[in-house]
């Protein structure tokens, strides 16, 4: 190969592995900002996982409340279709003896 032509390869491909550099820096800052997109999606995802999981508990709460005030509401008929009036409500107020 000639000098001539050797030079014009160069000059040919002096070009591309000059901008081969900049390409995986740039691959590099692309790849660092994806890994930080993707750790503050993982981050947004476990505050919203977070999230339900205390609705849900809140819920089951709610739930469970709603089941307690209905058994209660059963017991207190029972009581009072068993024994007089007077002496449920003084059971209520917290009376636990009674003897009348």
């Amino acid at each position: 190969m000639s000098t001539t032509a050797a030079d014009a390869r160069l000059r040919r491909e002096a070009p591309r592995v000059a901008a081969r550099p900049r390409r995986r820096a740039s691959t590099a800052r692309a790849t660092l900002i994806l890994g930080a997109i993707g750790i503050a999606l993982a981050g947004i995802v476990a505050l919203n996982v977070a999230a339900l999981r205390a609705n849900m508990q809140a819920g089951d709460v709610q739930s469970e409340t709603r089941r307690i005030e209905a058994e209660k509401r059963r017991a207190d008929s029972l009581l009072r279709a068993i024994l007089p009036g007077q002496i449920v409500s003084r059971l209520q107020k917290g009376e636990q003896i009674i003897a009348d």
